[in-house]
């Protein structure tokens, strides 16, 4: 996500556009998303919560969605990765090339909210581990 963000930032193009929003939304999902067990994809959801000690905790402190991650759901869900009328409608199809820089800022810092609570759990040398070998593979 960082690096698609990036890569938009320093040379617009709507594939970079769309990498990056494809995994904001993964990420956006993980970090705010509840376990519903009446969900279509209940039995192979990844979400933060499965990580922290404490559940209850965790949906205190990670509070409600910031403003551009909640304004931004329906549009990059509609427009990515879904043939939908709304994507080829231009009176709803909406820009979300503004907001690649505001988007990553609210997901980073709930990301390292969400680091922060693992700390002196089993998961935070994995979660560790996997994201410098995803750094390294990535320069």
């Amino acid at each position: 996500m960082e690096q698609a963000a990036s890569l938009f930032l320093s040379k617009p193009n709507w594939v970079f556009l769309e990498d990056f929003l494809l995994h904001a939304r993964n990420v956006r999902d993980l970090l705010w998303e509840r376990w519903q067990p009446e969900a279509r994809f209940a039995e192979s959801a990844v979400l933060a919560e499965y990580y922290v000690p404490d559940i209850t905790h965790w949906r205190t402190i990670r509070g409600a969605k910031p403003a551009i991650v909640r304004e931004s759901d329906k549009p990059i869900d509609k427009q990515l990765s879904h043939i939908t009328r709304e994507r080829a409608d231009p009176s709803t199809f909406r820009s979300l090339e503004q907001i690649v820089e505001p988007l990553r800022a609210a997901i980073l810092t709930q990301w390292n909210r969400f680091l922060e609570q693992l700390t002196g759990s089993e998961w935070r040398a994995p979660f560790d581990a996997a994201i410098a070998e995803k750094r390294r593979a990535l320069q």
